[in-house]
């Protein structure tokens, strides 16, 4: 079952909650833009959506830990764009309609990983006008999504580059 929850308060409050550091991590990749590791190290690449140098949107998916961010450029097939996998859990999938700076509709989608075929756990979607204003969690305000039977949570956000 998915949850739906609304933009978070500000980082000053959020301390005092278990969940500080989720949202924090959260803050900290939309307020930083992704760039890659140095030069000589071995760490991997985020994954991303899409490899272009002009994304409409940036999504910044947490989950255990991990914090990846996803570049999304606009699509004219939704049916065709591919998913993200998330450590083996999740598929997390953004669509965008139309060009900056006329974007006509982002969706979300996550998806829960199963022996027999991905399931539909969350979807999201999103009308102009989408908010440029620096505030956490972006556009989509800040979402948790809780896959069955453990409990497994993924966090994400968007927001305009």
């Amino acid at each position: 079952m998915a949850r739906h929850t609304a933009p978070r308060c500000p980082p000053p409050s959020c301390r005092s909650r278990g969940a500080g550091g989720v949202a924090t991590a959260l803050l900290v990749a939309l307020a930083v833009p992704f760039s890659a590791p140095a030069a000589g190290r071995d760490e991997p690449e985020p994954p991303t959506a899409t490899a272009t140098a002009d994304p409409a949107v940036l999504c910044a998916v947490s989950y255990g830990g991990t914090v990846r961010t996803i570049a999304v450029a606009p699509d004219t097939d939704p049916y065709t764009a591919e998913a993200v996998g998330i450590d083996e859990r999740f598929r997390f999938k953004a669509v965008v309609r139309g060009r900056a700076p006329r974007i006509e509709t982002v969706k979300v989608y996550v998806y829960l990983e199963t022996p027999r075929q991905p399931v539909l756990l969350h979807e999201a979607r999103y009308l102009p006008p989408f908010s440029r204003a620096p505030l956490p969690g972006g556009f989509t305000g800040e979402h948790t999504v809780i896959a069955p039977p453990l409990e497994r949570q993924l966090h994400y956000a968007c927001r305009l580059p």
